[in-house]
């Protein structure tokens, strides 16, 4: 659109050109650009954009720089609102009623439904996130809007649902807290079915393992020795081989904090994890890991004579199984094996952890 400052333009011309095709209502344009003018709910977004849209139309047409009223008839209507009385203006009748090609116009209804699915649930001494899962044609209708506009700033509908779920129950007295919940309502349109779930919380435990034959499992130790007889019950994202000493800090996740040595475990508490913290625990493992096995010489060309008959071969691989078979040893030839290092996301994670608590500590 020519005649309007650059800073504008882009804003101006995207919903010129969707307007163009979509009706939309306040909350669906303005989401279109949710990134911008932070402060702003998506509905007042949409609203100025509209206005400011009517300003420019108006003045092309008194300047005489619109040669057929006939062009801006479905632009108007496509508004759905704050248009009326141009177009009355205009066209001399009333405005057709037109509903929103996203949401047909149900966004206040869906945040009612919302709002009153949650109180339902929830008391308002418990701090509580919300999830949302819309109707199939609302996302499709989104995925749509938003490939074809190439939309760079759009923000989903679930999105403004819940923030604006949670400010309206905020205000009632409830808790909505998404950093720190005690549960999750989540909410599903098309089945009308409300779930809460517990939010679990979890410590995670660095540790170093210098024994060797003292699993973490129960089940892994048929009745033996393990950490688990000792500690109660834990959660292991990943592990060693019982044979195999854990030089590098690997992760644990416990239903308490657990600090200090136990049988042969030196443990720190990293720190609670919550939610999507605790679900990426359990997803990540050691890309690479670093061994330092001890064996009869003769065995590898990478050895190097420690004493005697024993040799020493450093080795990196997926695991321990893995270094073993590149090696060409068997377990009659190992004597003590250790990992030294470990690499990729899961080490990173446990990097994150202890230099949070560090930051928490120097506070």
């Amino acid at each position: 659109m020519e005649g309007i400052s650059q800073a504008s333009e882009s804003v101006l011309d995207k919903a010129f050109e969707l307007l163009s095709k979509y009706p939309l209502c306040d909350h669906c344009l303005g989401r279109a650009f949710s990134n911008l003018a932070t402060g702003l709910s998506d509905e007042e977004r949409g609203r100025a954009v509209k206005v400011a849209l009517l300003l420019e139309l108006d003045r092309r047409v008194k300047d005489q720089e619109v040669p057929n009223l006939e062009h801006l008839r479905s632009i108007l209507e496509n508004m759905i609102s704050h248009s009326e009385r141009l177009y009355e203006f205009y066209f001399g009748s009333s405005m057709p009623k037109r509903q929103c090609f996203v949401c047909q116009c149900k966004f206040g209804e869906m945040l009612e439904e919302l709002i009153s699915a949650v109180r339902d649930k929830v008391p308002k001494g418990r701090r509580f996130v919300i999830g949302v899962r819309v109707p199939a044609w609302i996302r499709e209708r989104e995925t749509n809007l938003v490939s074809e506009a190439n939309l760079a700033h759009y923000e989903p509908l679930k999105d403004e649902l819940k923030r604006e779920a949670g400010k309206r129950l905020a205000e009632a007295g409830y808790m909505p807290d998404p950093n720190d919940p005690e549960v999750e309502v989540f909410y599903d349109f098309e089945t009308r079915e409300v779930k809460v779930t517990e939010i679990r919380r979890r410590h995670a435990i660095a540790y170093l393992k210098l024994s060797r034959n003292v699993p973490i499992s129960a089940w892994y130790a048929r009745g033996g020795q393990s950490l688990e007889s000792e500690l109660g019950s834990l959660q292991v994202p990943y592990a060693e081989r019982s044979q195999v000493r854990v030089l590098d800090e690997f992760l644990l996740i416990s239903p308490k904090p657990l600090e200090g040595e136990r049988m042969g475990y030196v443990m720190k508490d990293l720190g609670e994890l919550r939610g999507k913290e605790l679900k990426t625990a359990f997803s990540l493992r050691p890309s690479l890991r670093q061994y330092r096995v001890l064996h009869l010489c003769g065995k590898t060309s990478t050895e190097v004579r420690v004493y005697g008959e024993i040799c020493e071969t450093v080795i990196t691989a997926k695991d321990w199984d893995e270094a073993k078979g590149a090696l060409g040893l068997s377990d009659e030839d190992v004597i003590a094996v250790d990992m030294i290092k470990s690499f990729g996301p899961s080490a990173r994670f446990v990097d994150l952890l202890v230099r949070r608590l560090e930051d928490k500590r120097s506070r």
